[in-house]
């Protein structure tokens, strides 16, 4: 997960989707690092008349109110700071580049182990395939402890003056993804009119599902840059005990800067122990693709 070190007993981000965002809060002292105390905070959608533009008067920065911990008998669950004391947080405004103001609500601790976590984005693009459809692909990363499933992604695009004109979701290309793996995504749709920009949240569940054992990709390789279709083909192989019924081979191609170009998934047909199977995974837009990295998981 994202860390900031802060000096002073308040701390600001900027341009957070709408929904339930917990932060984890420690100080530091001689004695080392405190226990941490939860944190949540509520953003609300916010909806803009788009028949007026933005104002041209920028309000004054401030900051986001104090992040203050339930009380406790130790000092280890207040926020970081040497001088100030706790007081009470109160919503603050805050501008964006876009000209108008967003205002954040009280932040109020409340108890850990939350249901829902969001997810590292690594990389991401967007580009128009050859029917019209609107294509976001992008890679995250589970930066929990636990094995995540109901990995879903969420799109907001917004007009020029940052009204949500629409919102997108699908799931991610892997069904279950264990600690500090990874997951590519491939949203499809058609293009919002009017779109000027879009940002994306990612948020998965814990859960006790395991990875499979035993499936193994033996070998891949990229052909075909020069046909007008890329081609990652391989083999999967079956160490396991029982037979898989087919299995789901998701490739990701990346750039030489290793940002995702593309993603896309194919299943194998019926692996038996100890047998192998072939795949092929085909994509008509592969722009810049250098390398791919290959997941497999039981479909």
């Amino acid at each position: 997960m994202p860390r900031a070190l802060v000096d002073d007993p308040s701390y600001l981000e900027r341009y957070l989707l709408p929904g339930t965002y917990r932060y984890w809060v420690t100080s530091l002292g001689p004695g080392g690092e405190s226990q941490a105390a939860v944190i949540a905070v509520e953003v609300p959608f916010l909806f803009l008349p788009t028949a007026t533009p933005a104002p041209t008067a920028t309000p004054t920065p401030t900051r986001l109110p104090t992040l203050t911990p339930t009380a406790s008998p130790t000092p280890t669950a207040t926020v970081p700071s040497a001088t100030a004391a706790p007081s009470a947080a109160t919503p603050s405004v805050t501008p964006n580049p876009l000209g108008y103001a967003t205002t954040y609500p009280t932040l109020t601790p409340t108890p850990g182990g939350a249901d829902e976590v969001i997810m590292g984005l690594l990389s991401h693009r967007h580009f128009v395939d050859l029917v019209g459809d609107m294509h976001i692909v992008g890679e995250v990363r589970n930066e929990t402890e636990e094995n995540l499933d109901h990995i879903t992604v969420r799109v907001m695009f917004y007009n020029r003056w940052g009204t949500v004109i629409q919102i997108v979701s699908s799931p991610a290309l892997m069904d279950v993804v264990g600690p500090q793996r990874l997951t590519p995504f491939d949203l499809s749709f058609s293009e919002p009119p009017g779109w000027d920009h879009y940002t994306i949240r990612v948020t998965a569940q814990p859960t006790l599902r395991k990875l499979p054992i035993g499936l193994i990709v033996v070998e891949y390789r990229l052909w075909g840059l020069e046909t007008g279709i890329l081609h990652v083909t391989g083999r999967v192989r079956n160490d396991g005990l029982r037979a898989v019924d087919r299995a789901q081979v998701v490739a990701t191609l990346y750039d030489p800067w290793g940002t995702v170009v593309n993603a896309g998934f194919v299943y194998t047909g019926r692996i038996r122990p100890g047998g192998e199977a072939e795949f092929d995974c085909q994509f008509v837009y592969y722009d810049l693709a250098e390398s791919a990295a290959i997941q497999v998981e039981l479909d």
